[in-house]
């Protein structure tokens, strides 16, 4: 059976067989070092913003935002959908 006859039979914790995977190391996981680059870049950023002052009151809820998205771009890369689903889940869909 190939890959591709598991994946349409919905059987995608086995798509490989076991002998394939033999002496495969998993990669390490590093999703909470990506959190805290991103709460650190975000942190730094908006607290640079506020702190300088350059920013008028009006659009500083708006460049906040923008700041924690691009820091969470930055940490996250093409895996941001799942970051926003997870802080979508604590802040209650905010």
């Amino acid at each position: 059976m190939q890959v591709s006859d598991r994946y349409c039979h919905a059987r995608l914790g086995v798509l490989l067989e076991e002998h394939y995977l033999n002496g495969v190391e998993q990669p390490p996981n590093r999703e909470l070092l990506r959190w805290v680059l991103a709460l650190l870049v975000a942190g730094g950023s908006v607290t640079g913003l506020a702190i300088s002052g350059i920013l008028p009151e009006s659009v500083e809820a708006i460049v906040y935002t923008i700041a924690v998205l691009l820091s969470l771009t930055v940490a996250f890369g093409r895996k941001i959908q799942r970051s926003i689903e997870v802080l979508a889940a604590i802040t209650g869909g905010l």
